[in-house]
């Protein structure tokens, strides 16, 4: 169950492995997921402090296999990545930098 006081992250696309956060997340505890259109899907229990506007994983994503944000894949799991963890740049290859690369 979500209380008003619950911080959101927002789920773009169904097939999303992470969502974006609406709220600064200051200690570890359940954030309320959404949809595009603001109902409550679920809740994810986050494992540390998370800053507004960045990524976790709502559900497990395996080393070597893809993020998904916005039903784009936009980089790689470096390490397995567990539902509430923070998804940045300490765990993720980006596609965008890894392609400009080359």
């Amino acid at each position: 169950m979500t209380t008003s006081s619950e911080p959101r992250a927002i789920v773009a696309h169904p097939s999303d492995n992470v969502a974006t956060l609406l709220d600064m997340v200051e200690r570890p505890g359940h954030v309320a997921l959404i949809d595009h259109a603001l109902a409550v899907i679920g809740t994810i229990k986050l494992q540390a402090t998370v800053e507004i506007a960045h990524k976790v994983a709502i559900r497990e994503i395996a080393k070597g296999t893809p993020v998904i944000k916005f039903g784009e894949h936009i980089g790689i799991a470096m390490s397995t990545i567990r539902p509430g963890d923070h998804v940045h740049v300490h765990n993720i290859s980006s596609v965008r930098f890894a392609s400009k690369a080359k």
